[in-house]
């Protein structure tokens, strides 16, 4: 009976030691599964500035879960990037000494962490270059990067041209002038090299950067919205105080002019429309408005309006009674004094006499 009790106990112990065994393996894998499938991504924010004639300073943000970086150069006219320096811990910067004066870098960066003793990358950065320039340099890295608007707001699949330039310091010209665009959101708005954003047909904003050689940014605040069809045209009693005719014509004929915006703002070309010879005549091409000929055909020729597109603005011009209704993301305020009054987002009145 003792024999039988000390094998019950013996074989008790070892299946309590093989489950215990079993779950430290299991919890120890788990954990290095989790590991193994972390991931953190490329540095953003990168730049390049000159520190001195004969070295430069490069910087980035921090990378969540990153114990290190990993910096690339590529000397001028070579073209393979090579690791020039390991950053451990959390520093974000690191200045290149002892370089040729008067000479173009190019830098990118990768954040790293480690896995089970193994060293797991992100994505490379965007790559970006500066000059070693002397005092005497006539090209010289860029200052800043200067865009028309600030903020911009576009109908639901309104296009609109941003012009963007990059700035130097006077009496000097840039190494670079080209620019690179990007959207935080393509699924709200999509940017090209030339600088035109496209609405995607949803509401939301996103923001578009615009990046010089050297990591230097203009950062872009954009919502789209339906701005093509307001609930109700505002401040028409100011309006009215301007122009009758043109109050009685937003009254009378808002829904068609918001039929009208929302099929013609997705265009970038230009077009004129016009009445003539018994119907709705317009001057460009790439325009398909057969959805809205009633709704023109009434402006055109009830109204007496002209109507142009361009660029994905949209203005209506009657020129009898001297006065534009347009639509487009300028950002201005009303100006009475100008004749000029904000009727909806998106939505100006302007009744100046050379409408």
């Amino acid at each position: 009976m003792k024999h039988k009790t000390s094998y019950l106990f013996i074989s008790t112990l070892v299946i309590v030691t093989l489950l215990g065994t079993s779950a430290v393996w299991a919890q120890t894998n788990n954990v290095a599964v989790a590991a193994t499938a972390q991931k953190i991504t490329a540095p953003a924010t990168v730049k390049a500035a000159k520190a001195s004639t004969t070295s430069l300073k490069l910087s980035w943000s921090k990378v969540p879960g990153a114990k290190g970086y990993a910096v690339y150069q590529c000397k001028p006219k070579a073209k393979i990037f090579k690791k020039v320096k390991t950053l451990a811990g959390s520093k974000v910067s690191w200045i290149n000494t002892k370089l040729a004066k008067n000479k173009v870098y190019k830098y990118k960066v990768r954040a790293f962490m480690t896995v089970n003793g193994t060293k797991k990358y992100s994505p490379y950065s965007y790559v970006v270059s500066a000059k070693t320039f002397t005092k005497a340099a006539k090209t010289v890295n860029v200052k800043s990067v200067k865009a028309d608007y600030t903020n911009r707001y576009l109908g639901l699949m309104q296009v609109a041209k941003v012009k963007a330039s990059v700035s130097v310091p006077k009496g000097k010209k840039a190494i670079s002038k080209n620019l690179r665009w990007t959207s935080s959101n393509p699924s709200i708005v999509t940017v090209n090299g030339a600088g035109w954003l496209q609405a995607k047909g949803k509401t939301g904003s996103a923001k578009v950067y615009i990046r010089a050689h050297n990591g230097v940014t203009k950062t872009l605040n954009v919502t789209v919205k339906d701005y093509a069809n307001p609930a109700v045209f505002s401040n028409l009693q100011q309006v009215r105080s301007i122009n009758n005719y043109a109050a009685d014509d937003l009254i009378l004929y808002k829904e068609s002019m918001c039929k009208i915006v929302a099929c013609l703002e997705k265009y970038k070309s230009s077009a004129i429309f016009f009445y003539e010879d018994g119907g709705t005549q317009f001057i460009g091409t790439g325009v398909n408005y057969d959805s809205v000929v009633p709704e023109l055909e009434q402006l055109l020729k009830d109204a007496g309006m002209f109507i142009y597109l361009d660029e994905g603005k949209v203005a209506f011009l009657n020129s009898e009674h001297g006065y534009i209704i347009s639509y487009s993301d300028f950002n201005g305020k009303d100006n009475a004094k100008n004749k000029f009054i904000k009727i909806a987002p998106c939505w100006y009145f302007d009744g100046s006499s050379d409408a």
